[in-house]
């Protein structure tokens, strides 16, 4: 909740003017669903609570108006539309979901109204801040650039070479739509132009695997050739969790006896 918070309450000041007092109408573009982490149920009561401080410091008013994304993008950018044309809106909290938020965030450039959101994770917002996202203000607590560049990192100083990433496209869907696929283009591409000295490698596998596709995949894919210079990353469902514990334990044997996978 205390994120949310910071998130709020940096988004109203934003918003403040100096001077005499003014109204604030903010459009809340985010998913009618709790399964998904910033859900109108959840992020409500942290905007409540920022409008209660505020009402207390500033004679500034404000108006939320929720609008359920469904992380939908078509939806998410109807959503918008109908609030800057009917409510004329001063500021989007939102879309979250990347899919989602690409278009809105787009579009509200040319309407010259600023967009914050906790999503916007992709490298993509990074790369095309300049360009396509002009207005756009990231303020969520990770994205996957500052992971990028903690991997890069971390294998310059180890000294690791070779750069293994295992995923599942539709993975974390339950949590945001897209997320696996949008963590494994940013670490790629991220290595790619950022560290050519690394071998980069990827594998997307389906979502539920047997044991024997398991080892099939870990012998064909990592085996020998990643031996004790890899890392395998993994964005996968539960019901996948079988291969993370086989990778796990492997990984401790080789990296123990320089083996290799049976």
């Amino acid at each position: 909740m205390a994120m949310y918070v910071v998130f709020v309450s940096v988004a109203f000041a934003l918003c403040l003017h100096v001077g005499d007092s003014i109204h604030v109408t903010i459009g809340a573009i985010m998913p009618d669903d709790d399964s998904k982490l910033f859900s109108i149920r959840r992020v409500s009561p942290a905007i409540d609570y920022a409008i209660e401080i505020l009402h207390n410091t500033t004679t500034h008013t404000y108006t939320v108006l929720y609008r359920d994304s469904q992380c939908n993008a078509a939806l998410g950018m109807a959503m918008a539309i109908d609030l800057y044309i009917k409510e004329k809106i001063d500021v989007f909290f939102g879309p979250v979901c990347d899919y989602t938020l690409a278009p809105v965030a787009r579009q509200v450039q040319y309407w010259n109204i600023p967009l914050l959101s906790v999503g916007a994770m992709a490298r993509e917002f990074l790369v095309q801040r300049q360009i396509e996202y002009t207005t756009l203000s990231r303020l969520g607590p990770i994205n996957f650039n500052s992971l990028a560049d903690y991997l890069i990192n971390l294998y310059r100083s180890i000294g690791w070479s070779i750069f293994k990433l295992i995923y599942q496209n539709n993975g974390q869907d339950k949590d945001m739509e897209g997320v696996c696929g949008i963590a494994a283009a940013s670490l790629y591409h991220a290595f790619r132009d950022s560290a050519p000295e690394i071998t980069l490698d990827y594998i997307k596998v389906e979502l539920k695997l047997s044991e024997a596709e398991i080892r099939r995949i870990l012998t064909a894919e990592i085996g020998n050739t990643y031996s004790v210079s890899w890392l395998a990353l993994f964005c996968i469902t539960l019901e996948a969790l079988p291969l993370v514990r086989y990778v796990i334990t492997q990984a401790t044997r080789l990296i123990q006896t320089h083996g290799t996978i049976d």
